[in-house]
């Protein structure tokens, strides 16, 4: 395996949170993982190539010269793809269970007890347990702390994905708490679950919706849109928060929003959140308000399964949420990691006491639907949504995205309203083909394999665009040089009194540009696209 710990080339890859690793960068961005200022970037750069990565992860974890300390790290990046629904990546961890480092062997261990069961794993994991826990095992020349924590994490995974026969044994070896928490779950993952009901008016809260910063403004004009006048209105650092009941079908279609969550307070004291008083809370005041978002007609059902966690801020970890999850159980509150419809983050704080964040996964699951492919760099749906609220969509609109990747900026446009017509222009055929798929059902729509500086759509009103951000499809120097030419371009295919709106991820160079081709900046504002810096930006092309 080859490392270039240390290379300016590497760092400057690695330090870009749109960099992904490829077929050229494997293995030295592998290497980077043992490097402790390095490795959580390297980590990210691997997860994002996905199951692209694992041939050349297995190479470095069966290779003896792969450091041990990179080796848990491999293990944790096969556990994330495997959770991610591939196959070949948990083929690999369960093939890892005849692992002999101890470090190593506990990470697969944790890997293992985050997914879901299958029917070969249980007796390698057995088979692995009785091994590693017999009394001249690998484990037996550990210190006694480190001996005791092993012990427990076999157990735990034999508990959580062992089947039947893994939890007893681990019932019989001192964790009769855990099997109980995993029989729970598996009974309730085993009836149907009411649905959502999206007709339901969700009962008041505090209500906190989240977007990428520099769009609240933009976030907060569709809810009030959708919503009427909203109460306690706060906008921070890309989150609004308001209070009051609303029907969930209204908040489920605000299309701006990346995540939306209830807020409910507990009547627990911070210092006083043991996992009891914490259980009896959620019984007391969440699931009342739950219980009728999945009522079917006059009938009442159980409550949902739900995904606990602290806010990270908290510093709780996996003992104290199985602990929580225990307490849970006794009010009949099942607690489940798996595709539970409900997620509860528990945060607190000295001056607002104990909360608990709500997340219904059901709301607002279909409002991108027509997503069906997609290509590197494209835009998340919830930038284009907004992208387009800040275009001020008007009936006569000519649209054109001349970068238009897989079309989510004019599928979201054609969301948006009436318009003339939309175009979209790339220079791949694959992103064509990908809008092709995205934009089915549209109508007045042309989608061609054209360079965005030649390209000349008739009557154009409106450019709409997320443009290549020279982070991860190609230089930074060259997509400036790109953008550049383009606005002079633009200026000549903009009709009188239209307008373009677009992320710049060099806004000096394009405010000058735009202003020499005669295009009159109208909103200039920051935006954070996940750690990547670009500015929002609206011309006006003068009358």
């Amino acid at each position: 395996m080859t490392a270039m710990l240390t290379t300016p080339e590497l760092v400057a890859l690695l330090e870009d949170p749109g960099f992904t690793a490829g077929k050229k960068t494997f293995a030295a961005v592998i290497g980077a993982l043992a490097d402790e200022t390095l490795e959580k970037k390297a980590f990210r750069a691997l997860e994002r190539a996905g199951d692209g990565a694992l041939p050349a992860v297995v190479r470095a974890f069966s290779s003896t010269e792969t450091p041990a300390a990179v080796r848990p790290a491999l293990v944790r990046l096969v556990g994330r793809l495997a959770r991610g629904g591939s196959k070949p990546a948990l083929d690999v961890l369960e093939g890892a269970l005849t692992e002999e480092e101890p470090r190593t062997f506990r990470e697969v261990l944790v890997q293992l007890g985050k997914g879901a069961p299958t029917e070969t794993l249980a007796p390698k994991l057995l088979a692995a347990a009785e091994r590693w826990l017999a009394a001249d095992g690998p484990a037996a020349g550990l210190r006694t702390a480190d001996r005791e924590a092993l012990r427990r994490e076999v157990l735990w995974a034999l508990a959580t994905v062992g089947g039947a026969e893994g939890r007893a044994f681990a019932n019989e070896n001192g964790i009769a708490g855990k099997g109980a928490v995993v029989a729970r779950r598996e009974e309730a993952r085993a009836h149907e679950e009411a649905p959502l009901a999206e007709l339901a008016v969700a009962p008041a809260c505090t209500w906190r919706l989240r977007c990428r910063a520099g769009f609240e403004e933009i976030l907060r004009a569709e809810i009030e849109e959708r919503l009427g006048a909203l109460s306690q209105v706060r906008v921070e650092r890309g989150v609004v928060t308001f209070a009051g009941a609303f029907p969930l079908a209204a908040l489920g279609a605000v299309r701006t929003a990346s995540e939306i969550e209830a807020v409910l307070p507990l009547a627990v004291a911070p210092r006083e959140s043991a996992p009891a008083k914490l259980a009896a809370a959620v019984a007391e005041t969440v699931a009342p308000w739950l219980r009728p978002l999945f009522t079917v007609g006059e009938a009442s059902t159980a409550l949902p399964r739900m995904r606990i966690a602290f806010a990270r801020r908290d510093g709780r970890g996996r003992a104290e949420i199985f602990a929580l999850a225990e307490a849970l159980g006794k009010h009949g509150i099942v607690s489940d990691g798996r595709n539970a419809p409900v997620s509860l983050v528990f945060e607190r704080s000295a001056a607002e006491g104990v909360a608990v964040a709500i997340t219904l996964h059901a709301l607002g699951e279909n409002r991108f639907s027509y997503r069906v492919a997609d290509v590197p760099a494209a835009s998340h749906p919830t930038v284009a949504a907004a992208l387009v609220r800040a275009s001020l969509p008007q009936p006569e609109d000519v649209v054109w995205d001349p970068f238009c990747g897989s079309a989510l900026e004019l599928r979201e446009r054609a969301e948006a309203g009436p318009y003339v017509s939309l175009h979209g222009t790339d220079r791949e055929r694959r992103a064509i083909d990908a809008a092709l798929a995205n934009t089915v059902g549209v109508h007045r729509i042309s989608l061609v394999v054209e360079d965005a500086c030649t390209a000349r759509p008739q009557h154009v009103t409106a450019i709409v665009t997320n443009p290549p951000l020279g982070r991860r499809v190609q230089d930074a120097e060259g997509i400036t040089r790109l953008l550049v030419r383009f606005l002079a371009h633009a200026a000549t295919v903009l009709a009188p009194g239209g307008r373009l709106v677009w992320l710049s991820p060099a806004p000096r160079a394009t405010r000058e540009a735009a202003a020499a081709a005669g295009l009159r900046l109208r909103t200039a504002r920051a935006v954070d696209l996940g750690g990547i810096a670009v500015e929002l930006q609206i011309f006006d092309a003068v009358v």
